[in-house]
Formats: structure tokens, sequence, C-alpha cells
């Protein structure tokens, strides 16, 4: 089932179904940031995966670093009902985030911004531990690409 997320880009909506598919196909029952991270990866051509993608993160690997990590299981059905209290955190802080710099809708950017801004949550695990990216690069190159494309940002 595709939802509608309301406030969000054509993209970044395809980013969230994205999310909540692969953790069904993971047979995972919530959605989390690891999955919002998969879900950004997987949209093509999206100003999140395009930076991520430049830094050498794959979708094919978060995948398998989180069949590895977190493990799989029977697919499932799941709805934004599952999302974890950190994946609506992520939500919501982009939501804010465009808010307070008065955009309309949120982007896939502004997705990636809020997930980098939680330190500890598992994408930021995953980024940090096994693509030994320095968070702080992905972010400056992220407002860059913003800022070229007056797309709006936030901290």
């Amino acid at each position: 089932m595709k939802y509608n997320f309301n406030g969000f880009t054509a993209k970044a909506n395809e980013a969230l179904n994205y999310a909540i598919s692969s953790a069904e196909q993971l047979g995972h029952t919530y959605v989390g940031s690891e999955h919002l991270l998969l879900g950004l990866l997987r949209v093509g051509g999206g100003v999140a995966a395009v930076v991520l993608e430049k830094n050498g993160v794959s979708a094919q690997t978060v995948e398998q670093l989180i069949r590895a990590q977190i493990g799989s299981g029977t697919a499932t059905k799941l709805s934004p009902d599952y999302f974890t209290p950190r994946a609506k955190r992520v939500v919501e802080t982009a939501m804010a985030g465009c808010n307070n710099i008065g955009k309309k809708f949120v982007g896939t950017e502004h997705l990636l911004i809020a997930i980098l801004m939680g330190d500890t949550y598992d994408a930021c695990s995953i980024l940090k531990r096994n693509f030994r990216v320095n968070i702080n690069d992905i972010r400056n190159a992220l407002l860059q690409v913003l800022k070229s494309q007056n797309l709006g940002t936030f901290n």
C-alpha cells in the first residue's frame, strides 16, 4: 500500500514509502531511522541519495548491514503507525525545520538533515561505523547543495 504524506515532496513521499516497504520486506515489526536511510537511498535522483552516494553509501550495502546487524525475518505488513519514536522525531524535525525557514514541502534533503541531527540514531551508527564517513562532512556537503539550489536549510 502506498501512503501519502502531506507536506512532503513526491521524492520524500517515495522515500518514506520505501522505508515502510523495506522494513516489511526485512520482516521487521517497526520502521526505524535505518529504514528511513534506506528509503532515502532507494529514491533515484533525490538530493539525499546523491549526497550519500557521493560519499560511498549505497542502498544495497545499507540493506546488507541492516540484515547483518539487526536481522531479518518473514515479511510483515506495516504502516506509518509503526514508525519508532526516533523515526517520528526525524519526520517531525524535518517538518519543523522546513516550517521555520518558510518551505512548504519537506524534501529528501530535509529528512537527511534531520537524520544526521540524531547522532545516536541507528542510521548514523551505520554511516559512521560501516562507511567510516564523517557525519559533519555529509551534512556540510548537503548544506552546500541546498544553498546552491536555494532549497532551504535548517540547523
